[in-house]
């Protein structure tokens, strides 16, 4: 995500966070045209930022999986793809025509692949 592309769907003193770098590096903008935007503010974040050690790692996981088994957490389906579609999973994952989930299907054996 660009940053100056996109602020508008941020609420005044909002956050633009750029998270992820599989679109490769963010092109540089000026942090001045988010004021425009109601005072937003930016961030870089990164997981082991977060996570620093073994016993948060652990802590964090229980929280998320709790809330998955709360049914807290929304995991949009977005495709699914047999084995033999595995190319084309990978290239919308690629060419990010899909946002969600990819459940790529291999028997009886399910694989799910974010795209952010």
């Amino acid at each position: 995500m660009s940053p100056p592309n996109r602020p508008q769907r941020s609420s005044p003193r909002g956050y633009v966070i750029l998270y992820g770098a599989t679109s490769g590096p963010v092109p540089p903008f000026e942090l001045t045209r988010l004021a425009a935007f109601g005072s937003a503010y930016v961030a870089r974040p990164s997981l082991s930022h977060f996570i620093g050690t073994r016993a948060e790692l652990l802590d964090r996981a229980a929280a998320v999986f709790a809330l998955a088994a709360e049914g807290a957490l929304d995991a949009a389906v977005t495709g699914r793809y047999a084995l033999d579609d595995i190319a084309e999973a990978h290239r919308r994952l690629g060419d990010r025509s899909r946002v969600g989930k990819l459940v790529l299907t291999i028997g009886s054996l399910t694989i799910e692949r974010s795209t952010p």
